[in-house]
């Protein structure tokens, strides 16, 4: 059994706000949307605002961010700007701060050139007039030096205070840009000044009686007095010229550089042995060390020969 069809609802009559028949479905987004079929539509709320749309997802809101070379302003964290800013700024101060430092070390070596030429131009001009007067300049030196014409005070100011002074005129004097003769000179010369060192040193030795036997018992003190550890020591204090004259020959410069200490302690030990036979040939009292070599050598059973050969080299006292 079928119904009649109705009839559509009056105007007035509150049915009327529903359409009679389905309006087709609403896209959201494009896309269409079964769930919002079943909703009314009306003038006043459109079906459009119903839709809620997909979710975007992460990709999706990378997508929307300006890219990296987009006029658009991209923030950055104040902490880091302000970092590098400070860091800027330091490099900057360094900068300024080198800058500086080498502008004030060219002017300072500018200013000791121009002082070195103005001494330069001052003493040639001294020693043009020199020899303009007829006066030698090793005549002015013998002046200089003398004690009657100088005060202690003036010749330690003007030379000898002035590091290098010395060293640096006498290996002037000895190099081979100086004449033959000259070094001749000056080699004759510093050898009868350091024959003067060695004198006095030795005379020194006697006087203090460090290596003499006259006037002491033999007995056990006087072998134990002799101490050969610290032998090297004591003979270095008494003659300190001596002393760096023969180490010299008996050590290069690279053995001093590489050797253990207990080498050169032994290069030492021999040193101070060859000055002490040497002081024996000076004075018969300076023969402590040869003293107690020798009554090692008797106490040991050495035969008189080999007593014979050690005296004759200055090592021991003689057999008799």
């Amino acid at each position: 059994m079928t119904l009649p069809p109705s009839s559509p609802p009056a105007p007035s009559s509150p049915l009327s706000f529903f359409p009679s028949t389905p309006r087709p479905t609403e896209k959201c987004h494009g896309v269409a949307n079964e769930e919002t079929a079943a909703f009314p539509t009306s003038p006043l709320m459109p079906i459009s605002s119903f839709c809620r749309g997909p979710q975007p997802s992460p990709d999706h809101r990378l997508t929307e961010l300006p890219p990296l070379s987009s006029d658009s302003l991209v923030m950055s964290s104040p902490v880091r700007t302000k970092a590098d800013r400070r860091r800027k700024a330091q490099k900057a101060r360094a900068r300024t701060l080198e800058s500086q430092k080498a502008k004030k070390r060219l002017e300072e070596e500018a200013q000791k050139l121009a002082e070195d030429e103005r001494k330069r131009l001052v003493m040639q001009a001294v020693l043009e007039d020199l020899d303009t007067r007829g006066i030698a300049f090793s005549e002015l030196l013998l002046y200089a030096f003398n004690y009657k014409n100088t005060s202690p005070d003036w010749r330690w100011r003007s030379f000898f205070s002035k590091q290098g002074a010395v060293s640096g005129v006498m290996s002037l004097w000895a190099s081979t840009e100086n004449s033959d003769t000259g070094r001749r000179a000056v080699r004759d010369a510093a050898i009868k000044t350091i024959q003067g060192f060695l004198q006095r040193e030795a005379d020194n030795v006697g006087e203090s009686g460090i290596l003499r036997t006259r006037g002491k018992a033999i007995d056990a003190d006087f072998v134990l007095g002799l101490n050969f550890k610290n032998f090297g020591k004591s003979i270095e204090r008494a003659c300190p010229v001596a002393f760096a004259l023969m180490k010299a020959i008996a050590t290069t410069k690279r053995q001093q550089d590489e050797c253990k200490k207990k080498t050169l302690e032994h290069k030492d030990f021999i040193v101070a042995s060859a000055i002490s036979s040497l002081l024996g040939e000076r004075s018969r009292q300076n023969n402590h060390m040869q003293h107690v070599l020798g009554l090692y050598l008797y106490a040991t059973g050495a035969t008189r020969q080999q007593i014979s050969v050690l005296n004759h080299f200055g090592l021991s006292i003689s057999y008799a």
